[in-house]
């Protein structure tokens, strides 16, 4: 337990959110998950500083790690799985079996309403087309 001026910085720590020097409100989330830096993570903090000073408060005002990762997860959607395959921290977030059947039915779910449209009458002149002709990428 600490004591005296170390209590004090932990204090500190604990009622303005900072770990690492960075307050946690900005932390984008490759930091969260432990992956490798890149320049994604100071783009991530810019725009956050430049919401927090727009707005006058925090974008995700959570109060942990995982209370951050949720609210993001909730605005932006699920990381994509390449980011999940390489954090090192992924699994204390996230169970991976369960991301990956998520997010397969969810490319499922794409692909079946982008070939719907390709097929609806509001477009006359187009042609039906799969999804996985015009993006090779895509599963069928």
């Amino acid at each position: 337990m600490p004591r005296g001026p170390e209590l004090v910085k932990s204090l500190q720590q604990i009622l303005t959110n900072e770990i690492g020097g960075v307050q946690l409100s900005r932390r984008s989330p490759e930091v969260v998950l432990g992956c490798s830096y890149t320049v994604a993570i100071d783009v991530w903090s810019l725009g956050c500083v430049a919401a927090e000073l727009f707005l006058g408060l925090p974008l995700f005002p959570g109060a942990s790690e995982h209370d951050l990762l949720a609210r993001i997860v909730q605005t932006f959607g699920m990381p994509p799985t390449w980011l999940l395959d390489n954090a090192k921290h992924a699994d204390k977030f996230f169970n991976k079996q369960l991301v990956t059947v998520r997010l397969r039915a969810a490319r499922a779910a794409a692909s079946r309403a982008v070939r719907m449209l390709a097929c609806s009458s509001h477009y006359p002149n187009l042609p039906p087309r799969h999804l996985y002709k015009l993006i090779p990428s895509v599963d069928k």
